[in-house]
């Protein structure tokens, strides 16, 4: 129990999670089944790897969720994320819109394991939220 407090604490990382309590009990008016977008598929596919590697394209990010994301924090997300091993799937569960960007809910199955990621764009399509948290 304690570890996958830590684990949560550790790997959430940018973005309230308020209204995505919400999402993640299936609240139709926060969420919304997301069919399969082979487009956002691969950008959650590239992140996931990533975060894995501890070696992120800023570019890709917001400038909040660049002023967010230091070393410390990237190098301890990827060492948690590092023994699930290779990613066999990541499938779509639902998005919702928070303050503006749209977020994605993942299923990622992997080698050793399963995560659930959230992955948020803005307005201008740089990535505004990121979180990892155990996949129920």
């Amino acid at each position: 129990m304690i570890a996958t407090i830590a684990l949560s604490a550790v790997l959430a990382v940018l973005g309230p999670l308020a209204d995505a309590s919400d999402a993640a009990n299936g609240s139709a008016a926060s969420a919304a089944q997301a069919p399969e977008n082979p487009a956002i598929t691969r950008r959650v596919d590239a992140q996931f790897d990533a975060w894995q590697r501890g070696s992120l394209d800023r570019s890709l990010y917001a400038l909040r969720a660049n002023e967010q994301l230091g070393a410390d924090v990237v190098g301890a997300i990827s060492a948690h994320l590092k023994p699930l091993g290779t990613l066999h799937s990541a499938n779509s569960l639902f998005k919702y819109k928070e303050s503006g960007s749209t977020i994605y809910v993942y299923s990622l199955r992997c080698e050793n394991g399963s995560i659930r990621m959230r992955l948020g764009f803005d307005p201008q399509g740089k990535i505004s939220t990121v979180s990892f948290e155990p996949d129920p």
